[in-house]
């Protein structure tokens, strides 16, 4: 029984080696582009933001964007370079591209 239970130990120790996250959570620009192949929702909601940093286009796994409550007025043109970007929370009167 000892056994049975350290094998299926090992076995759920190594299972989890090399698996990828494939939900990652950021709600910060910051430490998202530290790893920006693993991020899946960025939530920037209520930061006082004014303008999105351009860099946000290397966030290519991007399925979720929350940038509500915010000053924005301009989304980076880097922006298209989402593909994956399947919900947008926006709470905003006037965008335009630059």
């Amino acid at each position: 029984m000892k056994k049975i239970a350290t094998l299926l130990g090992l076995f759920f120790l190594f299972s989890a080696f090399g698996q990828e996250q494939c939900y990652t959570e950021f709600r910060n620009l910051e430490y998202a582009l530290k790893n920006p192949t693993s991020v899946r929702v960025l939530d920037l909601s209520n930061q006082d933001i004014s303008e999105l940093d351009y860099r946000i286009g290397k966030l290519v796994n991007l399925e979720e964007l929350d940038i509500s409550h915010n000053g924005l007025l301009e989304f980076p043109w880097e922006i298209r370079y989402l593909k994956n970007l399947k919900k947008l929370n926006v709470f905003i009167l006037r965008i335009k591209m630059r």
